[in-house]
This record gives structure tokens, sequence and C-alpha cells, in this order.
């Protein structure tokens, strides 16, 4: 995963929907693309912002995922036990 840290963001995308890792490694990812994302786009090189972006708003819903879908399960597995 560490070659699509860098990258534009659509194997990083495609990587979240196959597999979820630990909310702690999604706020690493979160962190090393946001700086690199803002160091690229202030440098004035040309090259996009959009995907990035978007990448950015893939791992904000990845680590959103974790803590609702343990809710979600613990509160489906409360009321069958009920």
């Amino acid at each position: 995963m560490t070659p699509q840290l860098l990258g534009g963001g659509n194997q990083l995308i495609i990587q979240l929907g196959q597999q979820m890792p630990s909310v702690l490694t999604l706020l690493g990812i979160f962190a090393i693309r946001f700086v690199f994302s803002m160091v690229s786009y202030g440098s004035g090189l040309p090259g996009g912002i959009f995907l990035p972006i978007l990448s950015l708003g893939a791992i904000i819903g990845a680590i959103m995922r974790n803590p609702w879908s343990a809710c979600i399960c613990y509160q489906r597995c409360m009321r069958l036990t009920l």
C-alpha cells in the first residue's frame, strides 16, 4: 500500500473497498496524503487537485465507517439477544 500513498489516489480508493485497514493506519494515510497534496498544490506545478481531494474523502469515509459499523453491529446483536 506504500506506493499508493503518494500517487493520484485511484488505487488507494479501490484498495479501501477491498480491505479495511485500522483507524490508526487510516489516520496516518490521511495525514500523509493531506500534507503531500498541499505541498504539491502549493508548489505551482501542473497537476490536478480533484482526485487527491476525492481520495481524502474516501479515507475520511473509511475512518467513519469503522466506528459506525461496530456500533450498528452491536445494536443489532443487542436486539437479537433481548
